[in-house]
């Protein structure tokens, strides 16, 4: 599948196309693409909703939730159907009240399922 950077509106295709769709999905807030359709409105992910919270195990997981849930269309498909989420892991730095997420998920590479890091996703929370 293709697809283009919308920064550098150069074309980019495979792993770099998935990658970059996945990152954006994790880092657009549900609710502001409202002009696109059928499902739009529905489209991103939550995680915008845990800066300012504290840095506790329930934000954490909140977190890891948010990321999984960001893969489905309110049909129950899958907006990313190439990519197969397995985890998203949680890194904490206590100190710097900052968290960070790996995802991980599978991927079909030359005919062969193969686990991937698909992105990081930085997530400062504000310690209370």
């Amino acid at each position: 599948m293709l697809g283009h950077n919308p920064q550098t509106l150069e074309k980019i295709d495979g792993l770099s196309r998935l990658f970059f769709s996945l990152h954006d999905m994790y880092t657009t807030p549900v609710g502001t693409r409202l002009g696109t359709r059928p499902y739009g409105r529905l489209y991103g992910c939550r995680m915008n909703e845990l800066i300012g919270k504290s840095l506790n195990p329930e934000n954490v997981a909140r977190g890891v939730h948010y990321i999984a849930s960001a893969h489905y269309k309110p049909d129950g498909s899958l907006w990313e159907p190439e990519f197969h989420f397995k985890r998203a892991v949680p890194i904490v730095n206590v100190k710097k009240a900052h968290i960070d997420y790996e995802i991980y998920g599978d991927v079909k590479i030359n005919d062969k399922v193969t686990e991937v890091l698909a992105t990081t996703i930085y997530n400062a929370f504000a310690v209370q």
